[in-house]
């Protein structure tokens, strides 16, 4: 190992109420929406059905925001690491070599990104790294990016791995 190197966590996996919730959500609103529709057809009972939908769904999924909120839930890290350098990309405990390497795609979210508009700023956990082998195998990890200056860091060594290597595909942002 030499030159630069940059260590970034990895982003762990969705835990199951986090997911359970955003179904919970799609359903309350499929229903509410179906309802809605059924109304304008002339079913009376839908509007019913369609506005008890919004409490019934709606009030779990703010309670569950809010204490999300209090309890400072960020983002869930793994314990294990992405490690770049210019001749080498650790994931995990798998280490591949540049030379290995046909294109890197990487997408850089870093946490206080702003998105534009009224979208809330990144938790800097929406980065993403796709290898893509010479012999086309791919490989795909999502990674947890704190801040600017480290999205400069990064395209940095992303920059140098290209020089040492002009027969790799670097597309980044």
């Amino acid at each position: 190992m030499q030159g630069n190197v940059l260590k970034f966590n990895l982003v762990g996996k969705e835990k199951p109420l986090s997911k359970f919730m955003g179904r919970f959500g799609l359903f309350g609103m499929a229903v509410f929406i179906i309802g809605f529709f059924f109304g304008i057809a002339g079913f009376e009972l839908a509007y019913t059905i369609a506005f008890l939908a919004l409490p019934v769904v709606g009030v779990p999924l703010l309670i569950y925001s809010i204490v999300n909120a209090i309890n400072g839930k960020g983002p869930e890290l793994s314990k294990e690491f992405v490690t770049f350098q210019t001749d080498e990309i650790q994931i995990a405990a798998e280490l591949i070599p540049v030379c290995n390497l046909k294109v890197i795609d990487a997408t850089l979210d870093y946490k206080g990104r702003p998105k534009g508009g009224k979208i809330p700023p990144s938790d800097g956990t929406g980065s993403y790294i796709k290898l893509k082998f010479l012999n086309d195998d791919k490989r795909v990890c999502q990674f947890y990016l704190e801040s600017k200056e480290r999205a400069e860091s990064l395209g940095g060594v992303l920059s140098e791995m290209k020089k040492k290597h002009p027969s790799l595909v670097l597309m980044k942002f």
